[in-house]
């Protein structure tokens, strides 16, 4: 970089600084890469933040599902201390519905197939995170994608019944109170009518 020294000011009480070619003081490019590199880095935090979360929640499936592969391996050479849970572990990793896993991965565009979540979930990518608190709604949201997903021979049906009651709970959790909400956290059968409804779907 070409730099000369220029005056600013006149007679005795003229100032010098040190330019480059496009007229701007060597602090003031300084200044600027300085704030230039401060937002790259804002930016490179910023992805690496949307990086954690959406992959964060694929280390347990996928713990889970290695354990299986190792689990089947003993069941099959008859070393078949501890297998059992965690073969099970696995099959719900690879085979149930997940609403907190997919929902980075769907907005991330890491799975790009939305209508399919839709299908599987009811609901949109965009409008699944408020439910992440609840730990009721999550385990009912999943049991529909299991649910829509399970075609094995002799599997319940997931029916116009459970998508009716699936739909009031949804309802009622949407247009709910907070205190509404705390008391339907507690469930034990014997309250509010979405009570009842949830636990038609969740036990099915």
């Amino acid at each position: 970089m070409e730099v000369t020294k220029k005056p600013f000011g006149s007679g005795a009480n003229a100032k010098f600084a040190y330019v480059n070619p496009a007229e701007e003081s060597i602090l003031g490019s300084i200044e600027r890469m300085r704030l230039e590199l401060a937002e790259a880095q804002k930016e490179t935090d910023k992805k690496f933040e949307t990086f954690k979360l959406t992959m964060q929640p694929l280390e347990a499936i996928a713990i889970a599902m290695r354990r299986r592969f190792f689990s089947n391996y003993r069941k099959q050479t008859g070393m078949t201390y501890g297998h059992r849970a965690a073969i099970e572990r696995g099959h719900i990793a690879a085979h149930h519905g997940d609403v907190i896993t997919d929902t980075p991965l769907a907005v991330s565009r890491r799975i790009k197939d939305t209508d399919t979540y839709r299908s599987l979930y009811w609901i949109s990518p965009e409008q699944a995170k408020p439910y992440f608190n609840s730990k009721i709604m999550v385990k009912m949201i999943n049991k529909r994608a299991t649910m829509l997903a399970d075609f094995r021979p002799g599997s319940k049906p997931w029916d116009v019944g459970r998508q009716e009651a699936f739909e009031k709970v949804l309802s009622f959790w949407n247009n709910a109170s907070s205190e509404e909400r705390r008391k339907f956290e507690d469930i034990d059968g014997d309250g509010l009518q979405e009570e009842r409804e949830w636990l038609k779907i969740v036990y099915a």
